[in-house]
């Protein structure tokens, strides 16, 4: 009874969504480079929408290049040569052979891991709830190529269930680099010895009882437990050195990064958010067009045909009314919320989640995720992607019951950062050099935390 119940509401909702809200949240989820693409099929498919640029030109320099009225016939065939209107065209005073000659010149931007994973399956035979799954979680990827985010939390954004969600991951997992996809280190060094045809025998031994025993117990200890010999616990050691902990590092260039939003402060330690405008396109209905409406001599078939059209239009220009104003609405929170990691640092880190976001926005926590989903702001502390502020809490420092886990998961990334690489520091070690500095986590901890950095043990740090 509950799970029908549960199958009840998932359809109603479906039912409750209008077209115009659903091009608000898809707009609201894509990332600028993502969105700028969007929107470039909108203008080409759409002649009722004209992007117009009032910071670069004045009103006059807009050349009249519509008529005021057209008849039917040329009305047909201008719209049906509409997927053309924005074609590429030469630079002024150039032949089209010179205007090919100059583009073929500028070389390309190197893919970003995302586009690179993207084109891998763009001609793959996939349902299409598995391909927007997918594509979600290549989105959502990390900076090492790792999912943080959870599959049921990426599920339930796309109005998904968690097997087809599966799916989507398992597909995303047999893409290049093995290992891209995983969510732990262990599941990332499985993905790369099952590609590479060596997931068996001693090694498979280590990494299924979990990487984090390496740390726990001598190499000795471990041996016997796993009933291997010295020798073969040795050899196991030596492949998964030469395995790759962060496959979305070295196989692909970092994306160019544009925020959509600036945190800045306002003086006497306030901080506030602004929309970075020089990032924001700017689109308008054409209005000549609107007239043939009220033409007695165009068709029943190309009134409704312009209709469309402008409610298409509609739909696009207050879709990124919505997303530039949710984005504001979640920067000016932030900047309250955060000012004293932007004045003092990362130290100063708050612990957010995105259900105390929505509640203070009164917007749904999904709503929050789809925002903060490939969008970044330009801050006092650098170029910082939404996600990074949301973190629970742990730990103690001087005295105070909770710190953010993202400022415990920065002092343990600096520790081994400065750490001996001939004798890295053990788990243990980590932890005391934690508490001289105030915060208070037990080894095990530790090891938790590491994992999550994706960072392997020491054991598997010597010579790598």
């Amino acid at each position: 009874m509950d799970n029908l119940l549960q199958q009840s509401a998932k359809l109603q909702q479906k039912q409750q969504l209008s077209a115009r809200q659903r091009t608000s949240l898809e707009f609201l989820q894509l990332p600028r480079q993502e969105l700028d693409a969007r929107l470039n099929e909108e203008l080409a498919n759409n002649p009722l929408l004209e992007e117009v640029f009032p910071e670069e030109l004045p009103p006059e320099s807009f050349p009249e290049t519509i008529p005021e009225k057209e008849d039917e016939t040329e009305f047909a065939a201008r719209f049906a040569e509409s997927d053309q209107w924005h074609s590429e065209l030469p630079l002024p005073g150039e032949s089209e052979e010179d205007a090919a000659d100059f583009w073929s010149g500028i070389a390309a931007p190197p893919p970003t891991l995302g586009e690179q994973l993207a084109r891998e399956f763009a001609g793959s035979p996939l349902d299409p709830k598995i391909r927007e799954i997918a594509e979600m979680i290549v989105e959502s990827l990390d900076e090492k190529g790792y999912l943080s985010t959870p599959l049921a939390d990426l599920a339930m954004s796309c109005d998904a269930d968690l097997d087809e969600a599966e799916k989507a991951l398992k597909f995303v997992q047999s893409l290049d680099p093995a290992g891209i996809g995983a969510r732990t280190l262990d599941e990332c060094f499985q993905l790369q010895l099952e590609r590479f045809g060596k997931w068996r025998g001693a090694v498979r031994t280590v990494v299924e009882n979990g990487l984090e025993n390496l740390e726990k117990f001598s190499p000795r200890t471990l041996a016997e437990k796993y009933q291997l010999t010295p020798e073969e616990f040795q050899q196991a050691l030596a492949v998964l050195r030469k395995l790759d902990p962060a496959p979305g590092d070295n196989d692909a260039p970092a994306a160019v990064v544009l925020p959509d939003i600036e945190i800045f402060s306002t003086g006497r330690g306030g901080f506030d958010a602004r929309l970075l405008r020089e990032r924001e396109r700017r689109f308008d209905i054409c209005h000549r067009y609107e007239k043939l409406l009220e033409d007695p001599g165009v068709s029943a078939e190309d009134r409704a045909f312009v209709r469309d059209k402008i409610r298409a239009a509609q739909e696009v220009i207050q879709s990124l009314e919505m997303r530039g104003s949710t984005l504001l609405r979640l920067g000016r929170w932030l900047a309250e919320r955060q000012r004293d990691f932007f004045r003092d640092g990362v130290e100063k880190l708050l612990p957010l989640t995105m259900k105390q976001a929505g509640d203070a926005l009164e917007l749904h926590e999904t709503t929050i995720s789809r925002a903060v989903s490939g969008k970044y702001a330009k801050t006092p502390q650098g170029m910082l992607a939404l996600r990074f502020f949301f973190t629970t809490g742990g730990g103690v420092s001087g005295g105070k019951p909770e710190i953010s886990n993202r400022a415990i998961e920065e002092k343990i990334r600096q520790i081994i950062a400065g750490e001996d690489k001939s004798h890295p520091l053990s788990d243990d070690a980590i932890s005391e050099k934690l508490k001289a500095s105030g915060i208070v986590i037990a080894r095990r901890t530790v090891a938790k935390y590491r994992d999550k950095l994706h960072i392997a043990p020491a054991s598997l740090r010597t010579l790598r």
